[in-house]
């Protein structure tokens, strides 16, 4: 398997992935929707910067480091004296035969790396409570509980964060 940065060459296969992992969602409160400015900026290195793990060329998995405040601002609301700058990792993503194999451990611990190596600080990670596989593999990295808070008036989310 391939691990690297996600490109806009990648597209459609970001866009396959993310329509795979959101059509075969058991609970589907534990995925957030997706706007329409967020998703216009997904490959935008300015705004985002997508790590993929390719199986013989296949995209089975992505995670992204979220440099924009428009990913996070409603998370840092619920935050109190958290050093910056800071990012989220979020749209963390694994086709489900590809599961189980700490794929996204791996890919997070990367991105935990390129966010240090251009200062970022702190890292959020918001978590749907009852998401244990993405709890343990978030805490595994660091990431402590900081808040609870229900985003978009509907989606419980634990926020954790980790500092770089």
């Amino acid at each position: 398997m391939i691990i690297r940065q996600l490109t806009s060459n990648d597209s459609a296969m970001l866009e396959s992935l993310i329509y795979a992992i959101e059509s075969g969602m058991e609970n589907r409160l534990w995925w957030l929707p997706i706007n329409r400015i967020s998703r216009n900026h997904f490959l935008d290195p300015e705004w985002c910067y997508f790590l993929g793990v390719f199986d013989k060329g296949k995209l089975v998995a992505a995670s992204c480091l979220f440099l924009n405040e428009h990913e996070f601002k409603e998370s840092l609301k619920s935050l109190d004296d958290v050093p910056l700058p800071v990012a989220e990792i979020g749209r963390c993503m694994v086709m489900p035969a590809y599961r189980g194999n700490n794929l996204l451990l791996t890919v997070n611990k990367e991105l935990l790396s390129v966010a240090k190596a251009i200062g970022i600080k702190t890292i959020i990670v918001t978590i749907h409570p009852d998401n244990i596989a993405s709890k343990r593999s978030f805490l595994k990295l660091g990431a402590e509980l900081k808040a609870t808070t229900v985003k978009n008036s509907f989606y419980d989310r634990d926020i954790y964060t980790i500092n770089v």
